[in-house]
């Protein structure tokens, strides 16, 4: 003969499954977050040479606020840790908005010809356009792989005069601030990215949210 279960055992053992299935999410949830909080960071005080590079002036791609301080991310597009370090300060930019103003460099070289052209692509934002929106895009991978990526994320960016747009992708102007940039990152000694530099400081990795928060309202 068969053995068959109750159907009180089946209800107990799917609400056991269902209790399991919650707890593995929490966990995995929670060392998620530990791993983001986690990765490894390194601090060194810039030079006064150093400082001039890093805040050194550029098209910065769409609108800074003046008078407030800058802090700059080099990153790149194709590393996970940069998309990180991106999704952290944006969000810290969503409440600290008025004490800073985020900028961020691209340190790529030009044979990296994804990452080179998302690069190129930002630099050509120009004031009225959300840098922002487009970052988080390109950042995010939000487009499928038919879209061009670039020119989806600058339209949703705000940019106006598409055709402009198009005009400096394929133009020298942007590729010469990111080769400049590059040779920047280098000088600085900046070996991996993300790097952060927040007044002074030079930061390799990525530093948790409250320990960003306090360096950037430290004076």
């Amino acid at each position: 003969m068969a053995i068959t279960r109750s159907t009180a055992e089946r209800v107990s053992a799917m609400g056991k499954a269902v209790w399991i299935l919650a707890l593995a999410t929490a966990v995995a949830v929670f060392g998620y977050q530990r791993w983001m909080d986690g990765v490894p960071y390194t601090v060194r005080t810039l030079s006064h040479a150093e400082e001039a590079l890093v805040y050194a002036s550029e098209s910065s791609g769409g609108d800074l606020p003046s008078g407030i301080p800058q802090v700059v991310l080099f990153s790149r597009y194709s590393c996970p840790v940069s998309e990180m370090a991106w999704t952290r300060l944006d969000s810290i930019l969503d409440t600290h908005a008025a004490s800073f103003a985020l900028r961020v460099r691209h340190v790529v070289h030009p044979r990296d010809s994804i990452a080179h052209r998302r690069a190129i692509g930002a630099r050509c934002i120009e004031s009225g356009a959300d840098i922002r929106l487009y970052h988080s895009a390109i950042f995010g991978g939000l487009f499928e792989q038919e879209v061009d990526e670039v020119e989806a994320a600058a339209a949703l960016a705000g940019v106006g005069d598409m055709a402009r747009y198009e005009e400096c992708l394929a133009s020298d102007r942007a590729s010469a601030t990111i080769a400049l940039t590059y040779e920047h990152a280098f000088a600085l000694r900046i070996n991996s990215v993300p790097t952060l530099a927040i007044g002074n400081r030079l930061v390799t990795g990525l530093p948790p949210a409250d320990l960003i928060v306090k360096w950037m309202l430290t004076k």
